[in-house]
């Protein structure tokens, strides 16, 4: 990973709890890199004869199975490498001029260990100076109940959830890996940052921030 976008001392201050203009992040595949970690671990148990079978996929049964054995031991989660691109998306919030940073990450039930070593991971990288000290952390099974201005996720269902209740909000759908997307079939209101459109997510985290109560956000 290249150099963090580091937060000082100096530039960082506990947000209002009037300030109403919060920013969501996703954790797993936004700014911890999951699929990493169980690729590595599944590669060293899979057979020489198996084919390659997709992180998420929940077949064949056994396959899904060793995900659910490797999520359950210890450090997986507290362990995970962070991902360049989301911190690139919290570096340009920051400099927009948000500064209630909420990590929102979704709590799997078939993994108590999990939400204790999420909050173990953001405390880990405040530590580091890789995140802002006042970062909240929110771990929920329905990212749709959660207030913010903005959502960073890298899961289309999630951010559509978060939609529905959340119908001037802006939606990031991070790509930290190449992937097809059917963009006519995306909600207005999400927009697709893989890197490289810098400018474009500025001018719309703008807009999120400059929004004010009950304006729409773009065209909807």
């Amino acid at each position: 990973m290249t150099k963090s976008p580091g937060f000082e001392k100096s530039s960082v201050y506990e947000p209002s709890e009037l300030d109403r203009r919060v920013g969501l992040f996703d954790m797993d595949g936004t700014l911890a890199n999951y699929d990493k970690a169980m690729r590595y671990w599944l590669d060293l148990m899979k057979e020489p004869s198996e084919p390659d079978y997709e992180v998420h996929s929940r077949q064949p049964s056994y396959f899904y199975e060793r995900q659910r054995v490797i999520r359950r031991q210890p450090g997986f989660w507290r362990n995970l490498e962070p991902i360049e691109v989301g911190f690139e998306v919290l570096r340009i919030a920051q400099e927009v001029g948000f500064r209630n940073i909420h990590a929102c990450t979704r709590g799997p039930g078939d993994c108590p260990s999990a939400w204790s070593e999420k909050f173990e991971w953001i405390q880990q990288h405040k530590e580091k100076g890789m995140l802002p000290s006042s970062m909240k952390i929110t771990v929920t099974e329905d990212k749709g109940t959660v207030y913010g201005r903005f959502l960073c996720d890298d899961h289309i269902p999630f951010l559509n959830r978060w939609l529905q209740h959340r119908k001037r909000g802006l939606a990031i759908l991070l790509l930290p890996t190449p992937r097809k997307i059917d963009l006519d079939s995306l909600h207005p209101n999400i927009f697709c940052f893989d890197g490289t459109q810098v400018s474009e997510l500025r001018g719309k985290l703008e807009q999120a921030f400059h929004r004010k109560s009950g304006e729409p956000f773009g065209n909807v």
